[in-house]
């Protein structure tokens, strides 16, 4: 009797497992429809017809639609092959795909697969500091995973007008297989669990171009928070600020003067 009561209860968590991620699925792909003209109409302030794009962390691609529509070119990364084949059936030949990481080295790295694939990343660092912020996923297992640099790409595919840098985590050994001068960037920032590197990424990209400015947008908001563009030392001020770290999320523009 105490097994028949213990099997039916582990079917109703099942169940409502499976509702609750049915739910979230139809919740996150509404949102996404919300977001899309939000999104086109704000990286169309940076990308014109034809121009190359490196979607570094393409995940399922919500980006890359938004870029698609600017009429540029993408390349999209991403180290997940669930993602992959998900991107590979909603954009075919429209896009280049890397399935692989990017870091500083050419060479194979162990990933922390996430049951939310958003989340999965590189950083032990980054899942150690976030496990609190992300209490209802977990990271289940790890893969091995090749990996480029950014250089490796841009002798590919050339110097792209804009490359968006998202990777849970990671964004500092990404910039760091980074050599040349990429007109736009973006990079995810998590505050406060990771200010330490923010900080660390500015510090190298104000190495690798002096002359960068620097903006930003509160998560999903698709909009640029500061009327004007700042140097390395005042933005540097304003992420050290309560009122940044208070934000959560989002992500970092760089806009470097070739």
């Amino acid at each position: 009797m105490a097994r028949l009561r213990q099997l039916i209860k582990d079917q109703i968590f099942s169940s409502l497992k499976r509702y609750r991620q049915r739910k979230f699925e139809k919740d996150q792909k509404d949102l996404e429809e919300k977001l899309l003209p939000l999104r086109i109409n704000f990286y169309r302030q940076f990308l014109k017809e034809g121009d190359l794009v490196f979607d570094v962390g393409a995940n399922v691609g919500n980006r890359v639609r938004a870029f698609l529509e600017c009429g540029a070119k993408v390349v999209a990364i991403e180290p997940q092959p669930s993602c992959v084949e998900i991107l590979k059936t909603n954009f075919g030949n429209k896009i280049q795909i890397e399935n692989v990481g990017l870091s500083e080295d050419i060479g194979e790295l162990e990933m922390l697969i996430s049951n939310d694939s958003t989340i999965s990343t590189f950083s032990e660092d980054f899942a150690k500091r976030t496990k609190n912020r992300f209490k209802f996923s977990r990271w289940e297992r790890t893969i091995k995973v090749p990996v480029l640099t950014l250089e490796t790409l841009i002798k590919k595919y050339g110097n792209p007008r804009f490359c968006k840098i998202d990777v849970e985590g990671f964004e500092l050994q990404v910039l760091k297989g980074l050599k040349s001068k990429i007109p736009l960037m973006s990079i995810e920032y998590c505050v406060p669990e990771m200010q330490e590197q923010n900080l660390e990424c500015l510090n190298y990209l104000n190495t690798l171009s002096p002359a960068a400015v620097y903006n930003y947008s509160i998560g999903e908001s698709m909009r640029l928070e500061l009327q004007e563009w700042k140097n390395y030392e005042e933005f540097t001020d304003i992420v050290k600020t309560t009122s940044f770290i208070n934000t959560s999320f989002g992500d970092i523009y760089i806009k470097t003067q070739l």
